[in-house]
């Protein structure tokens, strides 16, 4: 093994890590159990509501989603699932639950993946305090109580590379081949995914030189890997080949609203953005939120350590020779984590708008480095003593991963604490049940209460949002009341874009055309708890139409899909 004496000094012995590696994976259980029926009966998470409809069509017959925004994989899982909750003869909500508890699954058992490699690349206690900080990390407490693709293609792309660096120990190509349909499954859960064959290819080139073939040989296997990811690719998605003139819409559509954010009303255009508000800007902010300031060094430590690492010991001598693998393929392997990190981070850069669920699948790498980082600064801390230099250091560790685990843990909580509690929303549509009168018309922002028809209101319902049409059109059209969620106008006032003027005058023309007549307060953390207002429209004789341009998404009726500014409504 690829292994660094000096920090395999502070190692707890196999039977302890072995223990320390359940604690750690129970809690990281722990924390990504809680809270997963969070919403139900009701759906908040609009991506989540897409899938398991899509699926539910799938189950009935209908087996091209028409729809590849998404890959299919994920649809085709939920289709099943629907099958399932059909011979159960249990509801939708079943189906919603058991798919966010097959991502939660995923999410746990990408924690002993993280050890398997950190204990590979560098040592036990690297591997135990990687497990750590993956299994406490906020962020990914979160987005694993949703049925949706972030949390799976990072399980999917690490364990692609846990086989693909075995496959380099080893020697062996066919782990190789194994590598290359892990990453197949990993881009037909999310497009993103699929520059990770790089990683196969790289494995299947040097475990294929490690054995003595002859180049030509090497570059046949090496390209064999490139048909076996395309057909684990349409087995997740045939229709990408039977319908392929929709896929091929699709797709375009997708890569264009991530490099201009044109596909929504509620998104800016990308000539409006500076490049501090693009990813290259983005992506340290969310990093910093998502982390806390202690981590994040302490991950940038690893990230610098895991560079520096293979080359100086390229510099020592190689292992006796005819030892295979090479020690040469060995320590290329070593760089496998790396270079994957480098290629996704650096697909995020152009994106006009870059979402903390984008971060996600990258979140198990940065944990192998913060277990790197954490273990180096260990060594650090405890070099002064050279008497039990080992107790030291590991009681050093221990502080570095209390001080690391500081922050991200803290948010775990809070994860936890608010998807334990009912969210806002449904607080918010019983009072409107209760106070409203029976007929009455409400016009709803995104991400509003669920209301609808058959609760005995005339329900209207905006893609985006209902800043898109003058008060006096809800007046004229009979919709008395106004429902507005701070998950919809936040975009508009934290975001000083000139295309969101219209949007953001529209908001504060409510508060003086309105009457409000209750506020249910949130703590708006990812999907969950934003701040609902109800208005109920008393003057709208005055109000003007919206500057000729203003973006005027269709609205929807009856439709059951479904920390502010000082200036904010």
């Amino acid at each position: 093994m690829c292994r660094y004496p000096a920090l395999a000094v502070f190692d707890p012995s196999p039977k302890t890590s072995r223990r320390l590696l359940l604690a750690i994976i129970a809690a990281g259980a722990v924390l990504r159990a809680i809270g997963l029926r969070w919403g139900l009966p009701y759906e908040f998470h609009p991506d989540e509501t897409t899938i398991v409809t899509l699926g539910a069509g799938a189950a009935e017959g209908r087996l091209n989603p028409g729809w590849f925004i998404y890959p299919s994989l994920q649809i085709y899982e939920a289709a099943a699932l629907g099958v399932i909750a059909h011979w159960l003869e249990a509801s939708r909500d079943w189906v919603v639950f058991a798919l966010r508890a097959l991502v939660a699954a995923q999410g746990v058992a990408t924690i002993p993946l993280v050890y398997v490699l950190g204990r590979r690349l560098w040592s036990r206690s690297a591997g135990l305090a990687a497990a750590a900080v993956l299994a406490g990390l906020g962020a990914a407490v979160l987005h694993a109580h949703y049925g949706v693709t972030d949390v799976p293609i990072g399980f999917l792309t690490l364990a692609s590379t846990v086989v693909a660096i075995r496959a380099v120990d080893r020697g062996a190509y066919r782990l190789a081949l194994y590598a290359a349909v892990l990453t197949g499954l990993a881009a037909t859960t999310k497009y993103s995914a699929a520059p990770q064959l790089l990683i196969p290819l790289l494995a299947a080139w040097f475990a294929t030189r490690a054995g003595g073939a002859r180049r030509p040989r090497r570059v046949a296997a090496t390209l064999l890997l490139v048909p076996v990811f395309a057909a684990v690719f349409v087995m997740g998605t045939p229709y990408a080949v039977l319908d392929h003139l929709t896929f091929r819409e699709h797709l375009s559509l997708e890569a264009e609203w991530q490099l201009h954010a044109q596909a929504g009303a509620h998104m800016p255009a990308a000539e409006d953005l500076p490049l501090s508000r693009r990813g290259v800007g983005q992506i340290p902010l969310l990093l910093w939120s998502d982390l806390g300031p202690v981590a994040l060094g302490v991950i940038v430590v690893g990230f610098i350590v895991a560079i520096a690492g293979p080359i100086l010991r390229s510099r020592r001598p190689t292992a006796a020779a005819g030892a295979l693998p090479a020690e040469r393929e060995r320590f290329a392997a070593s760089w496998f984590p790396l270079l994957w990190t480098v290629v996704y981070l650096a697909l995020l850069l152009p994106s006009a708008k870059v979402e903390q669920r984008y971060l996600v699948p990258i979140y198990p790498f940065l944990a192998l480095f913060g277990g790197r980082g954490a273990v180096a600064l260990a060594a650090l801390l405890s070099s002064a003593w050279k008497q039990n230099q080992v107790t030291a250091g590991r009681l050093a560790l221990a502080g570095v991963m209390a001080a690391t685990l500081a922050w991200p843990g803290r948010e775990a909580i809070k994860v936890d604490r608010l998807l334990a509690r009912p969210d806002s929303r449904i607080a918010a549509r019983q009072w409107i049940l209760d106070h409203l009168p029976p007929g009455a018309g409400v016009a709803c922002d995104f991400y509003a209460p669920p209301l609808s028809k058959s609760d005995g209101l005339r329900v209207l319902r905006s893609p985006f949002t209902i800043a898109s049409q003058q008060l006096s059109w809800y007046c004229r059209h009979g919709y008395s009341h106004v429902v507005i969620s701070s998950m919809t106008y936040n975009r508009f006032f934290q975001d000083p874009s000139l295309r969101f003027v219209p949007a953001r005058a529209w908001y504060r023309r409510l508060g003086r055309a309105g009457k409000r007549l209750v506020a249910f307060p949130g703590e708006e953390l990812g999907f969950h708890d934003p701040t609902i207002k109800v208005y109920r429209l008393t003057a709208c004789s005055g109000d003007s139409l919206l500057p000729a341009g203003a973006s005027s998404p269709n609205m929807r009726s009856d439709s059951t899909t479904q920390s502010p500014s000082p200036r904010a409504p």
